[in-house]
């Protein structure tokens, strides 16, 4: 590779290429050129940008040619050797090269005297072929033609000639291509083509002399625009030949314009079946909105990409335009982050959300449970109450009894009677001590079996007085409440075993405390105290070691989140409150928000990107040289031209 040129490239891939032509305009406006390029854009893979041609002065090649590149088209700056001597060539081409002009055609010029300013004085200092060497020497041996060493910065130009294969002597053409393939020429371009058979005969001259295996030929074409024009063409424009094929069937024509780009298809279809012909170089003179139908009727559309067109100056349109896209960029990009950073703190809401819904659950299901204990007490206090009572009513039948008895004191007992009544006294006061009722209690039992024996004193029974009614009176009272402390240290120890699982060693410690309160012996309820005061006294020193440094703004981490999620959730919110104060504009806020982002999370993407936007004061400036100001002129209409053959 050369120069890297896109014609270069399409070239030594093997596609037929297709070049244009550009004429810059007889006066300094810009739009002219940038209309034409605009229209060529995308239909041809470079566009010649001619240098005066037929000796008129117009704008320069070299300022036509950037103002092409920067809207997109690879430019082929012609060059004649009419207007400058060696001094003034190198000088042109050392700057095209420095301002990214990559391909150069290097022609002698026609002469002054067909031109505007025929009292000019001609230079020549050298024709096209000594042109081709001197530049190929600047290239590759990084020399100027005097000999100095260029010592860096050698202009890396893809170099191409013309040839006219219908000039006389016929046979000379062919040679005098292979001169300039010899001085350096890569490519070739022709002279417009009318007589397909005549240039078939050429390119087998050429093929014969192996020419066609080092250089690339572009067969030159032109749509005729009326049948006036190729008659002028055919009578006075010398090296032209046009056929009288192609004048009847413009004379024939209902749209002479319409026929006219006919012709110019079917001729680039007959000249690509030519063995050596890698492409066409398409000359519509002044006529440029004619190119795009033509590459598209003759089936060279659409044209390959051009990936290597990079314009190193540009207009201040372009630049409004490039910052336009970047302050788009910049804000999609911005609300891209802000959207989410919104979902981040959605989902974190969510997360927290879902834990305090089953924390909720799980208060919810403990409550049930609480009040499922509470109405079983509440039963079991109400049948207590029952007994209670119904003790009360027999305490009353024993005051009854005491009465009667009193009123058989009076009565004389006999001294078995007497004997009897001691022993019923003497085990009741066991009774009472056995089974340790209280005095009512007793006083009651003993007023019972007074009455009874007293009633029946003249037939004594033997009685017997079921002390087990008052144990298990009391065993009833006893055994709910130690059931229920059993079962509450019970589920205690499995709540302080749960929250230990989770991690909760503060919650797992006032779980167990809570067990050993009720049963303070508890044997599971000790050794898990005791896990769960390792356990707290494990994760204090993990927090110590692993608490990382809280800069200023950042509240301490509350309760109920790790220090982890507390850093996450503040990283989040600094990178929202820088990316919020970009879209303001406040690009001190913003880079003071994504620092602190930084000091809590050193490698987060988000915040180092944020913070190089901040200090770029929110996009990439773009920085290029400022056009001259040209003052415009009043446009002179160009007069019909006509093109000679370039030698």
């Amino acid at each position: 590779m050369i120069s890297g040129s896109n014609l270069e490239q399409v070239l030594i891939s093997g596609q037929f290429t297709v070049t244009g032509e550009l004429g810059p305009p007889q006066n300094g406006n810009f739009d002219v050129v940038r209309d034409k390029a605009r229209i060529l854009k995308g239909h041809v893979d470079a566009v010649n940008i001619t240098d005066c041609q037929t000796a008129i002065v117009r704008m320069s090649s070299l300022t036509a040619g950037l103002i092409a590149l920067a809207e997109g088209v690879e430019p082929v700056m012609q060059m004649t050797c009419r207007d400058r001597n060696r001094i003034g060539i190198q000088s042109d081409i050392l700057g095209a090269s420095a301002l990214g002009i990559k391909n150069l055609l290097c022609l002698t010029g026609d002469h002054q005297k067909f031109g505007n300013h025929p009292q000019a004085k001609g230079v020549f200092d050298m024709d096209s072929i000594q042109l081709l060497g001197m530049v190929k020497t600047m290239r590759d041996d990084k020399k100027f033609q005097c000999g100095d060493e260029i010592k860096s910065h050698e202009p890396r130009l893809f170099l191409g000639a013309a040839a006219n294969p219908f000039a006389d002597p016929f046979e000379y053409r062919p040679i005098r291509v292979g001169k300039k393939v010899e001085a350096g020429a890569s490519f070739i371009q022709t002279q417009i083509i009318y007589n397909v058979e005549k240039f078939a005969r050429f390119m087998e001259i050429v093929r014969d002399l192996g020419l066609h295996e080092k250089v690339y030929i572009l067969a030159g074409v032109t749509p005729p625009k009326s049948v006036g024009m190729a008659r002028y063409m055919k009578k006075f424009v010398p090296g032209l030949d046009v056929t009288d094929e192609v004048i009847e069937r413009l004379k024939g024509a209902k749209d002479p314009k319409e026929e006219g780009i006919n012709i110019c298809v079917d001729i680039i279809k007959q000249v690509r079946e030519i063995p050596g012909v890698a492409g066409v170089h398409v000359m519509a003179i002044e006529w440029e909105q004619a190119v795009p139908e033509i590459v598209s009727l003759a089936g060279l559309s659409p044209r390959p990409g051009a990936k290597t067109v990079e314009p190193r100056l540009r207009s201040s349109e372009a630049i409004e335009l490039i910052v336009s896209n970047a302050k788009e960029d910049a804000k999609a990009e911005i609300e891209k982050a802000a959207l989410e950073q919104a979902q981040a703190s959605r989902d974190l809401v969510a997360k927290e959300k879902e834990k305090i819904t089953s924390e909720i659950s799980s208060l919810k299901r403990q409550t049930e449970e609480a009040k499922a204990i509470a109405g079983q007490k509440e039963t079991e206090i109400k049948r207590l109450t029952e007994e209670l009572a119904k003790t009360k009513a027999g305490q009353g039948h024993a005051q009854a009894a005491k009465g009667l008895a009193a009123n058989r004191e009076s009565i004389a007992l006999s001294s078995r009677e007497g004997r009897a009544l001691t022993s019923v006294r003497s085990g009741l006061e066991a009774l009472r001590k056995g089974l340790g009722i209280n005095e009512d209690q007793l006083e009651a039992l003993r007023r019972f079996f007074e009455a009874e024996f007293l009633l029946h004193s003249d037939t004594v029974e033997q009685v017997t007085v079921p002390f087990y009614e008052a144990a298990a009176i009391r065993e009833k009272l006893e055994k709910p409440e130690a059931e229920t402390r059993h079962k509450e240290v019970v589920n205690l120890v499995a709540k302080g075993n749960v929250l230990l699982h989770k991690n909760d060693a503060a919650g797992a410690l006032d779980a167990f405390e809570k067990a050993l309160a009720i049963e303070p012996g508890d044997q599971k309820a000790g050794e898990g105290l005791k896990k769960a005061r390792e356990a707290l006294e494990i994760a204090a020193l993990a927090e110590k070691e692993a608490a990382p440094a809280v800069p200023e703004g950042v509240p301490p981490c509350p309760e109920g989140l790790s220090p982890e999620e507390w850093q996450r959730k503040w990283v989040i919110r600094f990178v929202a409150t820088g990316n919020v104060c970009l879209h303001k504009g406040d690009v001190d806020g913003a880079s003071k928000a994504f620092k602190l982002a930084l000091k809590l999370k050193p490698d987060d993407e988000k915040a180092k990107a944020g913070l190089l936007k901040a200090e770029s004061g929110g996009v990439t400036p773009v920085t290029v040289p400022a056009e001259p100001e040209v003052p415009e002129k009043a446009e002179v209409q160009p007069t019909p031209e006509s093109k000679t053959a370039p030698v």
